[in-house]
């Protein structure tokens, strides 16, 4: 991703998925401000960790940074993103444990966790999300790295299932 996009200060969408980019989110990011209501980033090859600077895109909706091979931990400034609605991190290598900033995304409608090393627990204010209809982590039995009381689907490291069928 170019230095160069955090210049771009009426960027609404930026959707660069399934296009084989390899590098890393610039912490120059945020100097799209708070025009940019959507970040798809899915299906790259993209690295390193996620910038806090990540956080200072207020008026975003839609974070989908899954299927790249992100490492290191969730920015806790995470649940400063009010107006996120879908937030899709999967099949990527994040660690760390899961922040409770998370439960302040109370306009969350979407949440994958599911195929990284992160660990802990969803936080409980997760579950009391209106409207939010899938969580996807690695919940699943027989050693689950995550504890979710309200996951739709909780994954192994190569399977997701409900787990109402363990």
């Amino acid at each position: 991703i170019p230095v160069t996009v955090g210049s771009l200060k009426k960027l609404e969408v930026l959707f660069l998925s399934s296009n084989e980019l390899t590098g890393t989110i610039h912490s120059s990011i945020d100097g799209v401000g708070n025009n940019l209501k959507g970040l798809y980033l899915s299906d790259n090859r993209l690295q390193g960790t996620l910038p806090p600077s990540i956080c200072a895109l207020g008026d975003l909706q839609a974070l989908f940074l899954d299927t790249n091979i992100f490492t290191g931990s969730l920015p806790d400034c995470i649940g400063t993103l009010s107006a996120l609605r879908q937030l899709y991190l999967f099949n990527n290598q994040l660690s760390g444990e899961i922040p409770e900033s998370l439960g302040a995304l109370r306009q969350l409608s979407g949440l994958g966790l599911e195929n990284n090393q992160l660990r802990g627990d969803v936080p409980e204010e997760v579950c009391t999300i209106r409207g939010l209809g899938n969580i996807w982590a690695d919940c699943a039995p027989p050693n689950p790295e995550v504890t979710c009381r309200c996951c739709t689907t909780c994954c192994p490291s190569d399977q997701c299932r409900d787990p109402e069928n363990y």
